[in-house]
């Protein structure tokens, strides 16, 4: 156990390592979805749904959490049956229709679903490719995001709250989009930190920024 600890620690800051582990895990993150079967969601979306939580356990893993198999299946069987719940909420507001007409709507229903899904997905990507060239304007690359996000759930709330104060600054926020720096001076003065605590986490501070700043409706939903 103590060597998929070590395993976590490298995940946490390597791609690769992640990539990895999430291979290594395929056969665990199914063992999971295995009781969910057959309750209305398909078996691809069940499996999509648990590597995404997977992979963000790696990321908020802490060892007080104790072992890290055990807090990855308590938290993907909590976020199954969150859409377990949803899927149960949508079905008990649909009206009794007769059999076969019932068979015309959920085809209709699942082709809007599948259409929404496609927009939702599309949006996203551009999205993606937009914060994509906003971001190497500050010499950061998508591919880092995953590494420069702060371990400790305290450190990313607070470079969340200096991004903010830089975007509600309006000349603060003038300068960053003009000459991209971040007022490392002005932000540990108001925040009563250290200007190497910012310097730090420059690069985070800078992606949640430009997070806010920019047309990114999607992306925004991930953040806290």
């Amino acid at each position: 156990m103590k060597n998929l600890e070590n395993q976590i620690q490298k995940a946490q800051t390597n791609v690769k390592e992640r990539d990895r582990l999430l291979t290594e895990y395929l056969p665990f993150i199914r063992k999971q979805i295995s009781g969910f079967l057959g309750h209305g969601l398909e078996y691809e979306d069940l499996q999509s749904i648990a590597m995404l939580v997977f992979v963000n356990c790696i990321y908020q893993y802490e060892e007080n959490r104790g072992t890290f198999l055990s807090f990855a299946s308590r938290c993907i069987r909590n976020r199954l049956l969150d859409e377990l719940r949803k899927q149960k909420a949508y079905q008990s507001h649909l009206f009794p229709i007769e059999k076969e007409e019932d068979e015309q709507i959920q085809t209709t229903s699942e082709a809007v679903c599948i259409y929404n899904r496609y927009r939702e997905q599309e949006a996203l990507k551009e999205e993606i490719l937009c914060l994509t060239e906003s971001l190497k304007n500050y010499k950061i690359s998508w591919n880092e995001l995953s590494i420069i996000c702060p371990k400790q759930k305290r450190s990313r709330q607070q470079c969340n709250y200096l991004a903010r104060l830089l975007v509600e600054n309006e000349k603060w926020k003038q300068d960053f989009l003009t000459d991209q720096k971040l007022p490392r001076a002005q932000l540990a003065k108001m925040a009563g930190i250290s200007e190497k605590t910012i310097e730090k986490h420059r690069k985070y501070i800078v992606a949640v920024a430009l997070i806010l700043l920019g047309d990114y409706p999607s992306i925004k939903s991930f953040l806290p």
